[in-house]
């Protein structure tokens, strides 16, 4: 029962989450996408960093033993290719819809294991984070198959996320009010 209560708990997040990143995407897509691509980088080169003080720290045999400077050149490369260089990044993704498929289809998952948790705890209105489960399915397919032209993908895109936020909204709300 703790783990539904830390899901439901996580369910605002996720909703403020989506509310922001569909709006944003309405406002504006290409500037959404290049500091999204800076954000990574930030964290890619924070995360060579720490394996780089992680090899530094560890005695002679751990270090040889492990692939932490490897990764620390490897991981600072990539976040500085990032951040200095995003158009570089988003051509070698392919496709800015690409990228934000992977993003939604991760959320889409964190809501399955929500709506079947909800259900087997016998948890009233399970049916409506199931429901945005299959929206986001559904967004994520669009996105991957390229159904829409580039710049009207972004506006069906900001609104599906902004009615995902407001559902899962409703899905707290709900939750919190029925004991």
């Amino acid at each position: 029962m703790k783990g539904t209560v830390r899901k439901i708990s996580f369910s605002p997040i996720l909703a403020l989450l989506e509310l922001l990143l569909g709006t944003l995407l309405l406002i504006d897509a290409i500037g959404l996408s290049v500091t999204v691509i800076i954000v990574f980088g930030a964290v890619l080169v924070l995360t060579g960093i720490w394996r780089l003080l992680r090899y530094l720290r560890g005695t002679k045999e751990e270090a040889a033993l492990s692939w932490d400077l490897a990764a620390f050149a490897g991981l600072v490369f990539l976040g500085a290719c990032a951040i200095v260089n995003q158009k570089w990044l988003m051509d070698a993704a392919g496709s800015l819809a690409v990228m934000y498929g992977v993003m939604i289809a991760i959320a889409g998952f964190m809501k399955l294991q929500i709506a079947v948790d909800a259900l087997r705890s016998k948890r009233p209105f399970w049916y409506l984070m199931a429901v945005s489960f299959l929206l986001t399915g559904t967004l994520t397919a669009l996105l991957f198959l390229r159904v829409f032209a580039e710049g009207t993908v972004w506006v069906f895109s900001g609104i599906v996320l902004i009615a995902l936020g407001v559902l899962d909204c409703v899905y707290f709300i709900l939750g919190k009010t029925k004991k």
